[in-house]
């Protein structure tokens, strides 16, 4: 995955002004990619529970009529 340097300037930005710390460049990518994948692994689960609740209505709405 790539992300764009104004997108990693934003982000040491952000983090210097949250946490108060400069990160360097390369800081800032990796911290960057593993909060992109943390928030790609929250999604895909939240996407799943979300249709196994959809599927469930679903079906015990059938189960009911």
């Amino acid at each position: 995955m790539v992300i764009a340097d104004e997108h990693i300037a934003e982000f040491q930005m952000l983090y210097k002004e949250h946490f108060g710390v400069e990160l360097t460049k390369a800081q800032a990518l990796e911290k960057g990619l593993r909060l992109t994948r943390l928030i790609e692994t929250v999604s895909r689960a939240l996407a799943r529970e979300q249709a196994e609740t959809s599927t469930n209505i679903i079906l015990q709405t059938y189960e009911n009529a």
